[in-house]
């Protein structure tokens, strides 16, 4: 059978079968290069500037949604593309095991990469993480104007730091404590010795310390 003998199905058929395979990679990079657009050029995916991590057994997912989006819409001034990220860490290993594991291992992986800025922990991190030095000096806080100013404003609230370290009880940010769901512990707020994003963090507590 030759090409001027066959009808038209029979020509759709043979160009399909000789074709196929070209046609289908050609759409699949289609497919590909449509989604790299789209990821990378129209509607990329944030860069986040700023953290805001939680390791408690328990908050508001709905409230921290909320929480997050007031203060990108409000208190940060970055760039179009970026945002400031709360993120919670359980970490309620006699209940959930795994999801601890996994928690933990991504907490230092975030700490290793510089990663964090704002911790907000239960009594039991506290003393794990004061131990291990994770937290900025107050003196530090204070070497920048504004956040000595911060450091006032809470000291005149009744706020107090704990080692003399950037730390103290979470009762100070009332726009915060409804993150957390157990009202029968005591939780603190710190802020990460090896921060880069001190001037984003003195930001976003002075308007966290508001009601």
């Amino acid at each position: 059978m030759t090409w001027k003998t066959m009808n038209r199905s029979e020509k759709i058929e043979h160009i399909w079968a000789y074709y196929k395979v070209h046609i289908l990679f050609s759409i699949a990079v289609i497919l590909i290069l449509s989604s790299l657009v789209n990821t990378y050029w129209l509607n990329p995916e944030p860069d986040i500037v700023m953290d805001i991590t939680i390791r408690t057994k328990s908050h508001d997912m709905v409230y921290a949604r909320q929480l997050e989006d007031t203060l990108n819409q409000q208190v940060m001034n970055g760039e179009e593309n970026e945002a400031l990220m709360i993120e919670f860490l359980e970490i309620n290993p006699e209940v959930n095991p795994t999801t601890s594991m996994t928690s933990e291992a991504r907490f230092m992986g975030k700490s290793s990469v510089k990663a964090l800025d704002i911790l907000i922990i239960d009594e039991e991190n506290k003393e794990f993480l004061t131990e291990n030095k994770f937290f900025m000096s107050i003196e530090e806080m204070k070497d920048d104007p504004e956040g000595a100013d911060l450091i006032k404003r809470l000291e005149a609230l009744g706020a107090k730091d704990i080692d003399g370290k950037c730390l103290m009880a979470l009762d100070f940010f009332p726009k915060l404590r409804p993150l957390i769901q157990e009202e029968d512990e005591n939780y603190y707020i710190g802020v990460y010795a090896l921060s880069n994003h001190k001037e984003d963090i003195i930001r976003v507590l002075n308007y966290l310390i508001g009601e």
